[in-house]
């Protein structure tokens, strides 16, 4: 009998545990993140060594943006799971939140060296080289990765990107026309093919694509100091004093000086 009311007992706590569990991924689809967050602590307490509740803490935490956090917990979710490519993987893009590339590198190396054609991890390795100032390593990894799956639109732009900063500007405009093709209202997308074009001396074809940048709400200080330049390029000086001017208000600490010595204002 007393066998029996034990394995009623566990029988009720392993149906408690996956309503909890149910609930847990809800409020993660939900984005209630902070509730995902706490449910699967909970879960945790009760099975300190399942990985995957270990896991499931730590990516509540990296979308709250508890980067360091999220490490630490994808650590504790790797030692009851070595082999998990996804820990791994997603604790190299916490690594790379915080600025620790040689620790990001280390992560996705372990992934690629069980599977080298990974493409979440050929993607990320390709971002984390170019956070490290290696656009040539970079093309190399978003390359492998388009070979994998070219159906994320979003890698052409970073691959366009990198093809900008080694200086061929033809397979980066190639990269980036496509990208505005399958997502017209990618505003980043508009502004870097308005840098393009403004590189390649078309500086009507850049104040366009600087025009559509800005109209789609992607408006940084940078931007207005290039439309500047592209409009001062084609005589439009009046008008490029404007966006100067607006670039000053903005972030006077870099462009306030520009504005005074391109449009000759006193400073008094």
């Amino acid at each position: 009998m007393r066998n029996a009311g034990f394995l009623f007992l566990l029988a009720l706590c392993l149906f408690a545990c996956e309503d909890k569990e149910e609930a847990a991924f809800e409020a993660f689809k939900n984005e209630d993140f902070e509730q995902s967050l706490a449910i699967f602590k909970e879960l945790s307490s009760l099975d300190p060594q399942n990985w995957y509740h270990l896991y499931n803490i730590a990516r509540s935490l990296e979308e709250l943006g508890r980067y360091n956090e999220a490490i630490t917990w994808y650590g504790k979710s790797l030692k009851y799971n070595e082999k998990a490519n996804e820990i791994l993987i997603a604790r190299a893009r916490c690594l790379l939140k915080t600025d620790y590339l040689d620790g990001a590198k280390t992560d996705l190396f372990r992934v690629l060296q069980r599977d080298e054609e990974n493409f979440e991890a050929n993607y990320l390795m390709g971002r984390v080289m170019m956070a490290d100032n290696d656009p040539w390593g970079a093309l190399s990894y978003y390359n492998k990765a388009i070979k994998k799956d070219d159906s994320d639109v979003t890698l052409f732009y970073h691959r366009a990107i990198v093809m900008g900063t080694v200086g061929n500007g033809y397979m980066a405009l190639r990269d980036i026309n496509y990208v505005i093709s399958q997502k017209p209202d990618f505003n980043q997308a508009y502004f870097n093919r308005g840098i393009l074009q403004m590189r390649a001396g078309r500086y009507a074809e850049a104040i366009e694509d600087f025009d559509t940048a800005e109209a789609l709400a992607y408006a940084p200080a940078d931007l207005y100091v290039r439309r500047a330049d592209c409009k001062s390029s084609v005589g439009l000086n009046s008008a490029a004093c404007t966006d100067y001017k607006i670039a000053s208000d903005m972030d006077p600490k870099h462009y306030k000086k520009v504005f005074l010595e391109m449009c000759a204002v006193s400073s008094n």
